[in-house]
């Protein structure tokens, strides 16, 4: 995991009031792999991160707010430094974004 992933986990957390554990990023590698086992293990969209939030949301009894993906578009923007306008539920955060 590198140092976007975790600047963007400290976001979320503090943006929806959850806490990430070790074994919630297995949920990622095991997308990742499964839905695109011919890219790069830690690829994922824009969109499968949402998932992976709402996930994280739901497994810990927090209510899952209807501006969840504004949110965590903003904060992918944030972490690193585009615009949010151009990202979109099928952006790939390595690929697109730049995400280390």
């Amino acid at each position: 995991m590198g140092v976007d992933m975790l600047d963007f986990t400290f976001r979320i957390e503090k943006s929806f009031g959850i806490k990430a554990e070790r074994d919630d990023y297995r949920i990622l590698d095991r997308w990742a792999s499964e839905r695109r086992p011919q890219m790069k293990p830690h690829d994922l969209t824009a969109g499968e991160l949402h998932d992976w939030v709402v996930t994280l949301c739901e497994a810990r009894g927090v209510n899952v707010p209807h501006s969840s993906w504004t949110r965590v578009k903003l904060e992918l923007a944030r972490t690193v430094g585009k615009r949010p306008q151009i990202i979109h539920r099928d952006t790939l955060i390595v690929r697109d974004l730049g995400f280390s």
